[in-house]
């Protein structure tokens, strides 16, 4: 049941007011609570209700031995988030988080009956979702009734978190301010009463002023050596006064046990303490030792006057700058030689801006050496004062501590004059000792003069001079440039002949020195017609001089001119000295034209004995041609009978072959076949060395395996030799590969075994031995290598040697010391042709009696060497690629048909051209080619290589084999070789072509 606002029954005037709570208790349904209905209450309940609903303070009643909830307003704050939950629990109900606490005290009050007090009891309660550390100060009363018994506990108290969580962060603040002064790199104290008793000295405090008794003592007593310093007053001021007083560098002498410690200066503060009413209490005081630093002061103080003293010398200037060359100050030594004021100083320039553009560079070095050193090595440099005017100094800048720099500079302008004129002296020496000593020691009139315009030239600073023989040509003119410097010769001829001039001719006639400094403000410009000056295209000149150059005859032999496109160039000094120069020039001259009249009167007698020097020579040239022609006779003869009967075997045998063929008799085709193979392979071979001797021939060179090539000829070189003369082979297993034609060694090789074996009739011992050598770039210039390193294959005999005399010509084509008809003198020849066209060389060591040792040097080629091709008498080799489609192009039909028909017997689909132009037609109507085999050399203007190219203009990816039988290196030119451009030389076997074209076509053009 529920009771009204204002029960009726004078019983339930208890529950009567109450506010909030109240109306609650009023409304609440106690009789389904443990302490039932209202009026079934004891009265101590109902009284001590009727107090709690009534009283200010925060109150609760917790009624029996359940602890039953009823509380007023005031204890709202109390229940928090869970009233009016609350109203009618159970303690423990409520209060689950600090019922573990309180639980005691409860038990106290309830079941013992005493009251309980706490003050500042940590309650951990939980407000929403976080327990929260709360203090309290609460009482609990127990409530009796009339037979003394407890039935319930009367809860008052009030929440103090806020105080004790502040008066805790005064605590901390305080702790921490007494470590802070404890520990304050400043000395502290503090001292109170009008005796100024010490309450408080940090660490500091007692470093400086020493272990003394301060605590509780007066300032008197701890410091009585402080009397008549000022300090006592001090303190009693700001203590009358309530006035700060600061002190600055204020010294005090320190005395210990009677003894004077030490005099110290002071930077501190005394600073009043008040209490609540503004009264004086005491005073803090705080400062620091600054001894160190007023010395330090004194003496920079000091010193920056003696600086400002010393800068006060006009002889030496002094710069204050900023890092972006702001000008500060400057003194007046620097003022006094620029010229400026300091305010045009501060205002106009830069410090960059005092020297010319051209020496910014060495101001941005001199900034990095002070950014990296803080201070530049004294150096030299031009300054610019303010009238435009320069002068030279001296400086040398360093960094000061704020992040300026301060620069000296002494004057340097006389001195730097003084070198530079004893430059320009010597300097001017120099070139007068070399010219007096062409002069003296040269009678060509020509290199004389060249080197008197140069001289001059160089010697006043002109632009350009010029020297003008004056003679007479068949015009009658008088004036011909004969020698210029610094300007091309074009730069007059162009211009037409000379004129006499109202300028030009003095110099001529010998009137004396012309100078001007601006030739075109000279009265004398200008007068002449057509050009009324300079004609157009003439050299731009503003400075003129020109001097006489006069014979001891007194003729006039011509003139030295100098010109300069800058106005006032030439000085007195100049004029002078090239006046004394021309005096010198004209006695060399005379000299020299002498000499030529005396070479002119004997030409007459050298013509002579050069006619009879040459007419010796033609005789003697005759005579050489004539034994070239013998020889060349005896090899032409010896080539045409190894020809004919070459000719003969290969004819014969074709004839026999056709006969046999006409009359289907297949008896001994086979041998005449084989004859013609012989004898075309032997004159292929013979072919093959006369190429080498001109070396001219068409080189196949690859990688190849030295050691195996020399090895693999032992057997042939000892048949080739004879039994007679033993061979022995030494190889270096580290000679390793080098890129030659291994055909053309191999041939060279038993060319200089059957040599050696024609220089020992009576037998003996020949040694071929190879090795890698190493060759610097000095001993590659003796024998004309690059440097690098090289494969030498050394063929050695202990033959009969070689004569001094013959040494030098063993190389030269058709020489030979053996009789006529035993060597044509074409071997060696071949040799070396072979081997400078691999890019090698040959070196001969020979001694009469004692053997000859030739070496050949080839370039060692670091890689891998190549497998031996596939022999001439292979079967037919097919086609890899069945169809593929290919060009042959060759002006010789026979040779044409035989590559066509032997491809296409091997299944490639082949078209054929006789020339380029026909070639390129078919290419350019074909959709796919994938080779073109052409030979160099064709007709119509168009060789082999430049097919190539064209080709590959419409097919990138083309192959190309090329076939030769000559020297088309040059055509095929250096690098050009390449996986898809191949060579292949004449004369070659059919299976040899087919295996070259099948590994071409090997693999598809991508």
């Amino acid at each position: 049941m529920s009771y009204a606002e204002t029960p009726a029954d004078p019983a339930f005037h208890f529950l009567c007011d109450g506010g909030e709570m109240g109306r609650r208790i009023r409304q609440f349904p106690w009789a389904e609570s443990p302490l039932g209905a209202p009026d079934t209450w004891p009265q101590v309940l109902r009284w001590a209700v009727s107090v709690c609903l009534n009283s200010t303070m925060p109150s609760a009643i917790y009624w029996s031995e359940h602890f039953v909830l009823l509380y007023n307003d005031a204890w709202i704050a109390v229940a928090g988030d869970r009233h009016p939950w609350a109203l009618g629990r159970t303690a423990e109900q409520v209060w689950p988080d600090i019922w573990t606490v309180v639980a005691a005290d409860f038990a106290k009050a309830f079941e013992q009956g005493q009251g309980v007090a706490a003050y500042e009891q940590m309650l951990p309660i939980k407000r929403g979702e976080t327990v929260t550390e709360t203090f309290w100060n609460y009482s609990l009363t127990p409530l009796r009734d009339e037979r003394g018994q407890v039935l319930g506990v009367l809860n008052q108290g009030h929440e103090v978190t806020h105080r004790v969580l502040q008066g805790r962060e005064q605590e901390q603040a305080s702790a921490r301010q007494q470590r802070m002064f404890e520990q304050a790199p400043g000395f502290i104290t503090i001292v109170a009463g009008s005796d100024h008793r010490f309450e408080f000295v940090n660490d500091a405090y007692k470093r400086l002023f020493g272990e003394r008794n301060y605590l509780g003592c007066s300032i008197r007593h701890v410091f009585p050596e402080l009397e008549g310093q000022g300090y006592y007053e001090k303190l009693d001021a700001v203590y009358r006064t309530g006035q700060r007083f600061v002190a600055n560098a204020m010294p005090i002498d320190l005395v210990m046990d009677g003894q004077h410690v030490a005099t110290r200066f002071l930077n501190f503060v005394y600073e009043p303490l008040l209490d609540s009413q503004g009264q004086v209490t005491g005073v803090f005081c705080e400062g620091f030792d600054v001894t160190e630093s007023y010395q330090a002061n004194t003496t920079l103080a000091r010193s920056e006057e003696r600086f400002r003293a010393a800068l006060d010398i006009e002889t030496v200037g002094a710069l204050f700058f900023d890092a972006e060359g702001r000008i500060l100050d400057a003194n007046v030594g620097f003022l006094k030689v620029s010229g400026y004021t300091l305010d045009q100083l501060r205002a106009e320039v830069a410090w960059q801006d005092l020297t010319p553009a051209q020496w910014h560079d060495l101001a941005v070095q001199a900034l990095e050496e002070l950014r990296s050193r803080g201070q530049t090595s004294p150096y030299e440099k031009q300054y610019i004062r303010r009238d435009g005017s320069s002068w030279w100094g001296l400086a040398a800048v360093k960094s000061m501590p704020d992040g300026t720099f301060f620069e000296f500079v002494v004057d340097i302008s006389d001195r730097v004059h003084a070198q530079e004129a004893l430059k320009q002296e010597t300097r001017t020496l120099g070139i007068l000792r070399t010219l007096n000593s062409t002069f003296a020691s040269d009678l060509n009139l020509e290199r004389i003069v060249q080197s008197l315009t140069d001289a001059g030239t160089e010697l006043v600073g002109a632009a350009f001079g010029s020297y003008f023989h004056n003679v007479l040509d068949e015009t009658g003119e008088y004036l011909k440039l004969y020698t210029l410097s610094g300007a091309s010769r074009e730069a007059f001829e162009k211009l037409g002949h000379p004129r006499a001039t109202a300028i030009f001719t003095p110099t001529f006639l010998n009137e004396g020195v012309v100078r001007s400094d601006d030739i075109m403000a000279d009265p004398r410009y200008g007068l002449s017609e057509p050009h009324r000056g300079m004609p157009k295209g003439h050299l731009p000149v503003r400075s003129y001089l020109a001097i006489s150059v006069v014979s001891r005859t007194g003729k006039v032999l011509g003139g030295l001119f100098f010109g300069h496109p800058q106005p006032g160039r030439f000085t007195e000094r100049h004029e002078r000295l090239m006046v004394t120069l021309a005096a010198n020039a004209a006695i060399a001259i005379d000299n020299a034209q002498l000499f030529l009249q005396v070479q002119q009167a004997n030409e007459t007698l050298e013509e002579r004995v050069n006619q009879r020097t040459q007419e010796l020579t033609r005789t003697h040239e005759a005579l050489r041609q004539s034994q070239k022609m013998e020889a060349l006779g005896q090899l032409t003869g010896g080539i045409a009978h190894d020809f004919n009967n070459l000719l003969a075997g290969i004819l014969g045998s074709a004839e026999l072959l056709e006969r046999k063929l006409k009359q289907a008799n297949p008896n001994g085709v086979e041998k005449l076949i084989s004859a013609i193979h012989v004898s075309a392979k032997r004159a292929a071979a013979l072919t093959q060395r006369l190429l080498a001797f001109s070396r001219r021939q068409t080189l196949d060179p690859k990688p190849t395996a030295i050691n195996q090539l020399v090895e693999g000829m032992e057997e042939l070189i000892s048949r080739a030799v004879g039994p007679a003369i033993g061979v022995v082979i030494t190889t270096d297993a580290a000679a390793g590969v080098a890129k030659i034609d291994a055909a053309q060694l191999e041939s060279s090789l038993l060319n200089l075994a059957i040599n050696s074996r024609d220089a020992m009739p009576g037998g003996g011992l020949i040694t071929i031995t190879t090795e890698v050598i190493e060759l610097d770039a000095f001993a590659a210039s003796r024998v004309e290598l690059p440097a690098g390193d090289y494969v030498a294959v050394t063929v050695s005999d202990t033959g009969t040697g070689i004569a001094a005399v013959d040494l030098k010509r063993i190389f030269d084509p058709f020489f030979t010391t053996k009789p006529i008809g035993q060597g044509t003198g074409l071997g060696l020849s071949m040799v070396h042709g072979f081997v400078r066209q691999s890019g090698g060389q040959v070196e001969v060591i020979s001694e009469e009696g004692a053997g000859t040792r030739f070496r050949l040097l080839l370039p060692r080629f670091h890689g891998l060497s190549m497998a031996e091709p596939a022999t001439a008498h292979a079967p037919m080799v097919p086609a890899t690629r069945p169809g593929a489609p290919i060009v042959v192009v060759d002006d010789e039909p026979a040779i044409r048909t035989l590559v066509v028909e032997t491809l296409r017997n091997a299944g490639y689909a082949v078209l054929e051209a006789s020339d380029g132009a026909s070639a390129l037609r078919l290419i350019d109507a074909s959709e796919a080619v994938e080779l073109l085999i052409t030979d160099v050399g064709l007709p119509g203007g168009l060789n082999g290589r430049q097919v190539a190219d064209a080709a590959r203009q419409r097919f990138t990816d083309l192959k190309v084999l090329f076939i030769t039988g000559y020297a088309e290196s040059t055509v095929l030119g250096e690098g050009f070789m390449s996986g898809i451009t191949e060579v292949v030389t004449k004369p070659f076997s059919l299976a040899a072509l087919e295996q070259r074209v099948a590994d071409m076509l090997k693999h598809p053009a991508p």
